[in-house]
């Protein structure tokens, strides 16, 4: 009896989410206004511009194949790669130059992938933080390079001689001990002498 109930109930569910997905794809297809001639000569008829925050020729923009998006990455990425080239050929503060370009090109990629606020807030944190760090490295590379230029410094084997007086002594040696709970390792020690 369960067998026979089971592929029943699959072939019903079946029928019911094919009747679910054609009535959400009526939906959506009823949503849509079609691009009748009359629309297609009203959109001609208004000038190019934004009203309410639309733009009024988005139609053809989205009739374009995507060359208005790709046009507006290629700016984008010439403008980065400008910034980019400024930031490197200039010495010094590499690593705030780096994060305020990075800020800059975060908050515009920021708004072109999200259109909001939150979009844009990200890419501004994201691209300072990228930014900060490559400039970081570009100083650390330049001060590297200055480390090797220079000439060394002098160094000298023994210290400079004291025109002071070594007041009698000797090293003595004393023995590893328990000291205050604490173990103290042999070491030396001046012990100085009392001229009598």
């Amino acid at each position: 009896m369960g067998e026979e109930t089971v592929p029943a109930t699959q072939k019903k569910v079946g029928l019911l989410h094919q009747k679910i997905r054609d009535k959400m794809t009526a939906l959506r297809i009823g949503g849509r206004r079609p691009l009748t001639p009359e629309r297609l000569q009203k959109l001609n008829e208004v000038p190019v511009g934004f009203k309410r925050g639309r733009c009024l020729n988005d139609t053809t923009r989205r009739m374009d194949g995507g060359a208005f998006m790709k046009r507006t990455v290629l700016a984008l990425m010439l403008i980065a790669m400008g910034f980019f080239t400024y930031s490197c050929a200039s010495e010094g503060y590499n690593t705030q130059k780096g994060a305020a370009i990075g800020a800059a090109v975060g908050a515009l990629a920021g708004q072109a992938i999200g259109h909001n606020t939150a979009g844009t807030l990200i890419g501004v944190a994201g691209g300072a933080l990228a930014g900060a760090i490559a400039g970081n490295a570009v100083d650390q590379d330049q001060q590297n390079k200055k480390a090797m230029q220079a000439p060394p410094q002098p160094v000298y084997a023994t210290p400079a001689p004291s025109t002071q007086e070594v007041p009698p002594g000797e090293w003595v040696m004393v023995p590893g001990q328990w000291i205050g709970g604490k173990w103290v390792p042999e070491h030396r020690q001046w012990v100085p002498v009392n001229p009598r």
